[in-house]
């Protein structure tokens, strides 16, 4: 490695756990190491964090510019803009998609949006609104212990999302990978 990736890397290090930096920050350093180290674990312990976490950085490099400007304005959150650039391959429509997810009151309602959207690829960001309008999502309450509560808190840090955002990503993983989520 060069020096000047071995200095991203140490500025990176120090300021990751003392600061608060930016998704966009996050994304570089994790692709400059990607492309050095050519492997996620390598990368996430190189840099003291999760390979899922270094995932979502990574993730975060294919969404438009428009719509990290809306998480750079903190109109939308990282994992938001992320959940939409995977959703709606569309670039023009996961725009307007992600305009429309930040007029939603509560992020199950913006779940709701972008969960439509993906559904329903070739629709007009009006349309998939529309057909959100229609839907209506369930309501779950779960007692967590304290370490899973700590761990939840953790992780919203982490990715800059509340805990319901979480839990919810965390639980479509496990459905999915278990074939129970189509």
């Amino acid at each position: 490695m060069d020096d000047k990736t071995e200095a991203a890397i140490a500025s990176f290090s120090e300021n990751i756990h003392r600061l608060d930096l930016g998704y966009r920050d996050k994304m570089r350093v994790a692709v400059l190491l990607l492309k050095e180290l050519k492997n996620i674990r390598k990368v996430a312990d190189r840099l003291g964090v999760a390979p899922q976490t270094v995932r979502n950085w990574l993730g975060y490099a294919g969404v438009p510019d428009e719509i990290k400007a809306m998480v750079d304005a903190r109109k939308i959150s990282a994992q938001t803009a992320i959940r939409i650039s995977r959703s709606v391959p569309d670039e023009e429509v996961a725009v307007e998609i992600a305009k429309k997810v930040r007029e939603e009151p509560t992020s199950e309602r913006r779940k709701i949006v972008i969960e439509t959207a993906r559904l329903n690829p070739g629709k007009s960001a009006s349309e998939i609104h529309a057909l959100a309008k229609k839907q209506k999502s369930t309501k779950l309450t779960l007692d967590l212990t304290p370490r899973l509560a700590a761990a939840l808190d953790a992780a919203c840090q982490d990715y800059g999302d509340d805990r319901a955002d979480i839990a919810t990503a965390a639980l479509e993983e496990w459905l999915g990978k278990r074939g129970f989520l189509k």
